[in-house]
């Protein structure tokens, strides 16, 4: 793979995608059936409130990603590890699309 490259060759399950509604106390972003989750795209679908985003630690959430109203980004995930999000103010929807490799 070059620099800019993005690679999931999908020899699992695949991929698993929704929307999953975030309050604004901490919750787990689900990864459905997945079980070794490679790269992770979300996109903020709220129009006012920002959701934080990040690895579970202790049972706690560190925050990583702030993706503010209609942001969206792609992240590489470490395989087994836990994410966890949280509004601020009021729920929103998080839109996201997590691939095996």
């Amino acid at each position: 793979m070059h620099p800019g490259q993005l690679s999931a060759n999908q020899t699992t399950i695949g991929a698993q995608g929704d929307t999953q509604i975030v309050g604004t106390t901490e919750e787990v972003v689900g990864f459905g059936d997945l079980v070794a989750a490679r790269w992770a795209l979300f996109r903020n679908l709220d129009a006012t409130n920002y959701v934080d985003i990040g690895p579970e630690s202790a049972g706690a959430m560190v925050s990583l990603i702030r993706l503010k109203p209609g942001e969206a980004c792609l992240l590489p995930l470490k395989p087994g590890v836990v994410l966890r999000a949280q509004a601020n103010t009021a729920a929103i929807k998080l839109k996201k699309l997590i691939l095996e490799t």
